[in-house]
């Protein structure tokens, strides 16, 4: 296993089933080392062996060499931000250590809110699939390793929400469609009838500059995630299936929706998606908003056959590239001739992810606009 680095390689650049609404699947496993304390709890030295324990535990698999480890106190400012924004870790993790596969596709924190926390992504609709492959892992660090679990609770964590199965699974879809319709609010509300919450991705929207449908209530760029509420309710299997019935459910009605306003496509509509292409090629400066409702729009264009020549799987990718972490990486590691008065590593920033984005968007043509 390789130590002291974190890799660049990225799952989310793949296509995905059904990623025409859903973005990616992810599944997590949440446990705890027997006859240890709670890393809240840990002394130095109990940190320091139960690191080397789940280390040592990744080290026996057939293919250790394709992980590496990084102390999540040694990362950089800027990797740090990376993680966070890939989902492996929370602003808040500042102990612990790092265990990434080379292509991202499997993380493992350890120490930080629990002892082990076991993380697996795929682009599209795949949930079966990546519960099924970190079940596999799961099982073979249990070779090694005693998790805390009783059989009357299930597997003990630091959050009573975590325990039970201690899995927690999470879809995010691309759902303009649902909102336009004005059917997310009771949407949200049978989900969570059914112990699923459905929120905002990147928080709320209709803010920018670009945005046409007043942003009441909806998440930016009409990304939303989907995600168990709790581990205790049911057994792994039940948990699985309830929450890929309700993602099928969802797609199906994005793209009935989808259908719909193809077909009755308003000015209001068009002129978002229209406005949104034009801004990305004019623009020399972007701010995150705006880039995400802009990526929503060229994907929205895409759905409804108004745009062509870019991939869902491009998109996808994009939500990642342009994000701070991301983008502070490529300047740092870039050579760019910048104007004199963009001196500030703000500015730079929002300039990159413009020139990200035009980049990423040349080959797009629009048959059903007028651009």
């Amino acid at each position: 296993m390789k130590t002291g680095e974190y890799s660049g390689d990225a799952w989310y650049t793949a296509a995905g089933k059904d990623d025409d609404v859903v973005l990616s699947s992810k599944v997590s496993l949440v446990r705890n080392l027997a006859n240890f304390p709670f890393p809240s709890r840990l002394s130095p030295s109990e940190d320091e062996h139960i690191q080397a324990i789940v280390l040592d535990s990744f080290n026996r698999m057939d293919n250790a060499a394709d992980f590496h480890t990084v102390k999540i106190s040694s990362l950089d400012p800027n990797g740090f931000k990376i993680m966070c924004e890939r989902g492996i870790l929370c602003e808040t993790d500042s102990r612990g250590a790092l265990i990434l596969r080379n292509d991202g596709r499997l993380s493992c924190t350890v120490n930080t809110g629990d002892h082990v926390v076991l993380s697996s992504f795929s682009s599209g609709s795949d949930m079966e699939s990546v519960a099924d492959f970190l079940s596999g892992i799961d099982s073979k660090l249990q070779e090694s390793i005693q998790f805390a679990a009783s059989c009357d609770f299930g597997y003990l964590n630091s959050s009573i929400f975590d325990s039970g199965s201690g899995m927690k699974l999470s879809f995010t879809f691309h759902l303009p469609c649902l909102t336009f319709s004005g059917k997310i609010p009771s949407l949200v509300r049978d989900v969570e009838a059914d112990k699923l919450s459905l929120k905002g991705l990147f928080g709320a929207g209709g803010a920018t500059v670009v945005s046409f449908s007043g942003g009441s209530g909806s998440s930016l760029g009409f990304y939303y995630t989907l995600e168990t509420a709790s581990s205790t309710g049911g057994s792994e299997m039940e948990q699985l299936l309830n929450i890929v019935s309700w993602a099928k459910r969802i797609t199906d009605i994005e793209r009935t929706e989808r259908s719909d306003s193809a077909a009755r496509m308003n000015a209001y509509m068009k002129n978002f998606i229209q406005r949104s292409t034009a801004l990305s090629k004019a623009s020399l400066f972007l701010s995150f908003r705006e880039a995400v409702e802009i990526i929503s729009a060229v994907k929205l264009g895409k759905d409804t056959g108004l745009l062509d020549g870019i991939e869902n799987s491009a998109l996808h990718a994009l939500l990642y590239r342009i994000q701070d972490g991301h983008l502070g990486y490529v300047l740092k590691n870039g050579r760019f001739d910048f104007e004199k008065d963009v001196s500030s590593e703000a500015q730079r920033i929002q300039w990159l992810r413009s020139m990200t984005l035009r980049e990423t968007f040349e080959g797009i043509s629009s048959p059903g606009l007028s651009l």
